[in-house]
């Protein structure tokens, strides 16, 4: 388990963890929209890569007043202002040409989470959350989705690589730039940028203010413990 040892009056405020979200789209634009690889001699063509942003769990369940999960975040979505920052990100990032990758939590009826054997939140032991065809499954009217898109389907856990056919996205899709955003900050963005940091040809960026944790600590071990092993 994460230890926790700085001072509450030394803790920075979520939003000054790291750089805003704007600078981590300027970063990216310069470092991957400008540059290319380029395979064998120096004659050989070069491929610009591209930029993608991977939404986690963005559902009413957490997002909206009515969700079941939605009072156990409501204080840090306040307190980070992650409903109107991350949704005008990404409609930055989309008219910049990034690809816009939504991939939520959709459970059949009277089934349950499968979290793995870590499941710090005891999500396992909790009955109809994000339920398939249910208001609380959807996604929360802030995020609007787009034609261009994609939904992923499928996915197994806590990962939104187990299932989902990510790693062929990204491939296939010629994703070289990866910022990762949504809930928990602690729980299902940190899974995910370790499996992607498995991925060489692709650089992460985990939004700090971007994603939520259900309490400040949880969230400051996150963005400035784990996220920097597996993130830029």
């Amino acid at each position: 388990s994460h230890q926790y040892h700085t001072p509450p009056s030394s803790r920075p405020s979520p939003t000054t963890l790291t750089r805003p979200l704007f600078n981590y789209l300027i970063t990216s634009k310069r470092k991957r929209m400008t540059p290319s690889i380029t395979a064998g001699d120096d004659e050989a063509a070069s491929v610009d890569k591209r930029m993608a942003v991977l939404i986690l769990d963005f559902q009413n369940e957490f997002v909206s007043q009515g969700g079941k999960l939605h009072l156990s975040v409501k204080h840090m979505m306040e307190k980070i202002g992650i409903a109107e920052k991350l949704p005008k990100f990404i409609s930055a990032a989309r008219e910049s040409g990034a690809l816009i990758i939504h991939s939520p939590v959709v459970l059949p009826p009277g089934s349950k989470m499968k979290p793995g054997d870590w499941d710090p939140h005891s999500f396992g032991e909790m009955e109809d959350i994000f339920t398939e065809g249910t208001w609380n499954a959807e996604f929360a009217e802030q995020v609007e989705q787009k034609e261009s898109d994609i939904i992923l389907t499928n996915r197994k856990g806590s990962d939104a690589f187990l299932g989902t056919g990510l790693a062929e996205i990204l491939e296939n899709k010629n994703i070289g730039s990866l910022f990762v955003g949504g809930f928990l900050s602690n729980f299902c963005v940190e899974e995910t940028i370790n499996t992607a940091s498995d991925i060489e040809s692709l650089d992460i960026y985990a939004l700090s203010d971007g994603c939520c944790a259900k309490s400040e600590e949880e969230h400051f071990v996150a963005t400035t413990g784990t996220f920097p092993i597996f993130s830029t």
